[in-house]
């Protein structure tokens, strides 16, 4: 956090950040154009040709993370971590801006998938996303090891776009790279058998992927656990004939916990029973993904609500030390308009919740 540093050492570190980066794009063929605060745009293929550019801005992208690990050698106690977004298109690339100022720059849709490609990092709690067009590549495929992550519409676009994480070299020998092949070709064996819904045995080998990921020192895989959950959901609520899979995001960013729209999952009902003064209310809770798992009494699911205010307020006193609690919405007024829950705990348990029990009814 840089809140505990003074401008001139968030410089200093921000230089050698900078830095880095900026030496591995340039050993990859590519082009720095511009910092835009902590982040970096950089193009591949402009405003010089370069053969196979596809591949030299996805691994730059590796090779960015590679960097920034030894970087974190040399600063020290400072954790530094960065997310990357990978995309090919046609754009426009020239000298933009007013008759008294211009700058080389980049136009087109394509730049602003890219952002998004970057920012979809932090749902899913990965490091470098790529789109279709860049694995699509023949380079990229036999060099890469990469695994589909998710069929996504993104905010301001209404065609979807398989998006895929970028994991590691695929000529390497080592351990690690050996298991992150075998993690990424069962991935996308499960992928496909969610799209084509046969979700039980989807849920089989996401689970499996998790257990190679924990060989990886991924100790939470997010996207096998995500669609594991996505899995359960369907298999208790199996989708109709207009399913097509595709997350329709309505937000252009996401924090490390994010929550599904709650209009397009199914709802679960719980007792919320108030052990001071033994009464319960129903609570209708949508099943909803985030990046951390969440158990609500013995049943493990993710946390949001969709609460029956007037009744909760007629049947349980709140406390403002109960974790359940503090994970609900408060008690609106009559006039003031239903809301999700805004929920700001990481971990909801039985021994954390110290006034309410819940149960599924």
């Amino acid at each position: 956090a840089c809140e505990s540093y003074n401008p001139e050492e968030v410089l200093r570190l921000l230089t050698k950040v900078f830095t880095a980066i900026g030496d591995v794009i340039q050993r990859e063929g590519g082009t720095l154009l511009e910092f835009i605060g902590d982040e970096v745009l950089a193009v591949f293929n402009a405003p010089s040709r370069l053969k196979n550019h596809s591949y030299h801005a996805a691994r730059s992208a590796l090779e960015i993370h590679k960097a920034i690990r030894g970087l974190q050698l040399v600063v020290g106690g400072v954790n530094v971590r960065c997310r990357c977004g990978v995309h090919t298109a046609q754009i426009l690339a020239g000298n933009v801006g007013s008759l008294r100022r211009m700058k080389y720059g980049l136009l087109g849709d394509g730049v602003n998938l890219t952002a998004r490609m970057k920012g979809l990092n932090s749902r899913y709690d990965t490091q470098t996303l790529a789109s279709a067009e860049v694995v699509a590549d023949m380079v990229v495929r036999e060099n890469l090891i990469s695994r589909p992550v998710d069929k996504v519409a993104v905010k301001g676009r209404a065609e979807a776009t398989i998006v895929h994480e970028l994991l590691a070299l695929n000529k390497s020998q080592t351990a690690l790279a050996s298991v992150l092949r075998a993690a990424a070709r069962m991935h996308a064996d499960a992928f496909a058998l969610y799209f084509e819904r046969h979700f039980t045995e989807a849920a089989d080998k996401f689970g499996d992927v998790r257990t190679l990921m924990l060989q990886a020192n991924r100790d939470a895989d997010e996207p096998s656990r995500q669609f594991k959950a996505r899995c359960a959901a369907l298999i208790r609520n199996p989708p109709g004939d207009t399913w097509d899979g595709v997350e329709r995001l309505k937000s252009k960013t996401f924090s490390v916990s994010v929550e599904a729209d709650a209009d397009q999952l199914p709802t679960e009902d719980f007792s919320i029973e108030n052990r001071a003064r033994s009464t319960s209310v129903s609570v209708k809770i949508p099943v909803v993904r985030q990046n951390s798992d969440s158990v609500i009494g013995n049943l493990e699911r993710p946390r949001s609500a969709w609460v029956d205010f007037e009744a909760l307020q007629a049947t349980c006193d709140w406390s403002p030390e109960c974790s359940l609690c503090s994970c609900l919405p408060h008690v609106a007024s009559e006039d003031q308009e239903r809301r999700p829950a805004d929920c700001t705990s990481a971990r909801v348990t039985p021994e954390k919740t110290l006034d309410c029990r819940v149960s599924a009814v």
